[in-house]
């Protein structure tokens, strides 16, 4: 797993839509194809050949499509994952409620801190002091 940074925590929301997104443009792309093609046959219905043009939706592109689809939706659900684990790895309790409340449900400090009971700047510090640990321990990791 990369180090997740606050960055990354404060991405978690738009990642999330982003694969909505994808596998709604999947679904889009499989049940409403946009390439329209043409052929020609012929037809032996008069018992003399002659040509007819059929025309219809193809999906040529939909394997490029289909592949190029899955592999961000992959690599966005890898992220995604990535940011969970650690968000659920805070030891501490209350401070991964705040977390999982500000980063998760895209909560504002002042929504965290009324569910809590705390002040808004309370939660502020709190948030600051977890990153600012966190800046701490990634940097001794380098050393």
């Amino acid at each position: 797993m990369n180090k997740i940074t606050k960055r990354d925590c404060e991405q978690l929301r738009a990642l999330k839509k982003e694969y909505r997104h994808l596998n709604d443009e999947y679904i889009d792309a499989i049940c409403f194809p946009k390439e329209k093609v043409a052929d020609t046959a012929k037809d032996y219905k008069t018992g003399h050949p002659h040509t007819i043009i059929t025309e219809g939706y193809g999906n040529s592109k939909f394997p490029a499509i289909r592949e190029k689809m899955s592999r961000k939706q992959r690599e966005i659900k890898k992220r995604i994952y990535d940011i969970e684990t650690f968000l659920d790895g805070i030891n501490d309790s209350e401070m991964r409620t705040i977390m999982r409340m500000r980063y998760y449900d895209g909560l504002t400090q002042e929504e965290i801190a009324e569910k809590l009971g705390y002040s808004r700047s309370g939660i502020e510090k709190k948030i600051y002091r977890f990153w600012k640990k966190c800046s701490r321990s990634s940097k001794s990791d380098m050393i």
